[in-house]
């Protein structure tokens, strides 16, 4: 009986080995950046259309956006798919820091951890002033953590299916979280782009700041021709993959969900594992005596 119960705990400590091993695994890919997802030529005008229905009926409060963790990271990367599909109006590039996010319609917590989310239902690409936004994930270079380091005059790309719009960085810096003369309508009428994020570490006060000035608006066809250009948004001539999948393998989406279920109840999984090393440790122990009736040996 001692035998199948040894082999019984440590079947079920290999699980929870492998379990914890997935965990690991998951959250390294949260750390990394997701490929902005490809849409194909010809299905160009159908998001568009769809990007403007999207946005009429996006939220945009910002009273429920909190500062996150990797529990809530994890639960918004494994509903990716979910607000591409739902809330993306276009995509956000800018080349000189790596960064490659979906547009997404509204002030979600999940938006706001899957890419950059718009600040209100009436701001449009090359008009006016476009806010985009996202969480500050500290110590990872992903969302738009990067943008502290765009240089003056860097290009920053933004398409909605219908054009591409290029601006140049006139601005980056830190600001108090008060400093609402960024969110304004420009003086000058020159459409700029607004990049905004938190700076610092949780609950800071400070935002970094990422401004651009519209140069010049480019066709589709044109922005497909200039490869550094379309690939950083995802504009193909036919896309590899379904738009809108995430280019994660099915081991990566297991882990994130494993992950997810860790950082959701920590204490039960290593209350769990401690049990079983406990076990491990009783059942093993050398020198242990047996327990129960035990036949007598005669010599």
């Amino acid at each position: 009986m001692r035998k199948y119960l040894g082999r019984l705990i440590a079947l079920v400590f290999l699980l929870a080995l492998a379990l914890g091993v997935l965990a690991l695994r998951g959250y390294t890919v949260l750390q990394a950046n997701v490929p902005v997802p490809q849409v194909a030529a010809a299905d160009f005008a159908q998001m568009h259309q769809q990007a403007q229905k999207k946005a009429a009926r996006a939220a945009y409060t910002t009273e429920n956006v909190r500062s996150v963790g990797s529990r809530e990271l994890t639960a918004a990367r494994v509903q990716y798919n979910a607000s591409w599909r739902q809330w993306a109006i276009g995509v956000l590039s800018i080349p000189s820091v790596a960064v490659d996010q979906p547009v997404l319609a509204g002030m979600t917590e999940t938006n706001l951890l899957n890419g950059v989310a718009t600040y209100n239902a009436k701001e449009r690409m090359g008009q006016g002033n476009f806010i985009l936004s996202s969480h500050n994930m500290v110590g990872a270079e992903m969302l738009l953590n990067p943008i502290s380091g765009v240089q003056a005059g860097a290009p920053i790309y933004l398409t909605d299916w219908r054009r591409v719009y290029v601006y140049k960085a006139t601005v980056n810096q830190v600001v108090d979280e008060h400093a609402i003369q960024y969110l304004a309508q420009p003086r000058t009428g020159q459409p700029v782009v607004t990049l905004m994020r938190c700076s610092g570490g949780y609950d800071t006060p400070y935002r970094r700041i990422v401004q651009g000035r519209l140069t010049k608006t480019m066709t589709m066809a044109a922005a497909m021709g200039d490869k550094s250009i379309g690939q950083h948004l995802g504009l193909v001539a036919a896309p590899a993959k379904p738009h809108g999948q995430l280019r994660f393998g099915w081991l990566d989406q297991v882990s994130l969900r494993v992950c997810q279920a860790f950082l959701s109840a920590p204490g039960w999984w290593l209350a769990a594992l401690a049990v079983i090393v406990l076990g491990l440790i009783g059942t093993h122990w050398p020198g242990r005596k047996p327990v129960g009736p035990q036949a007598v040996s005669r010599g």
